[in-house]
């Protein structure tokens, strides 16, 4: 996925927000503890990234603003909520494993190109964070393959 500088921001954010939303309603929702806490991790490296950004002043409140929308439905967290199965979320693993990949992606292009500071310090900051929630998304995907 190649996406200009220009608008690499302003799409991680969307991608951090929607994420946000998704894993709070997912922690809550599976029924499996191990899977539950993967997704509150990830909700919480995704709520923390969004201050540290709003406190580096690269992005306002995040509560206040009204957040772009993902032009690429596969790349949308929100609809997956109507998917997810309480007992098997490993069903939309797959799914998530390519919204993983493609966040690790934005901030590593964040990291390398932006211009400001405050937004490269973020990034090299969350990176292993965001690289690891790709991970549990990614072991959680084989266990869909194993249950299938």
């Amino acid at each position: 996925m190649s996406v200009p500088i220009e608008t690499a921001l302003d799409l991680l954010v969307a991608q951090l927000r929607d994420g946000l939303d998704f894993y709070r309603f997912a922690q809550h929702r599976t029924q499996d503890r191990e899977v539950s806490a993967a997704f509150g991790l990830a909700a919480e490296v995704r709520g923390l990234m969004l201050k540290d950004l709003q406190r580096a002043g690269a992005i306002g409140d995040p509560s206040r603003e009204q957040p772009i929308p993902i032009d690429d439905p596969a790349m949308r967290y929100a609809d997956l909520r109507e998917r997810l199965d309480a007992t098997h979320p490993e069903l939309v693993a797959t799914e998530l494993k390519k919204r993983e990949a493609s966040l690790a992606q934005l901030v590593e292009t964040l990291f390398k190109s932006h211009p400001a500071p405050g937004v490269r310090r973020v990034m090299k900051n969350y990176f292993p964070r965001v690289k690891h929630c790709a991970e549990m998304m990614r072991r959680l995907s084989h266990r869909g393959d194993v249950a299938a």
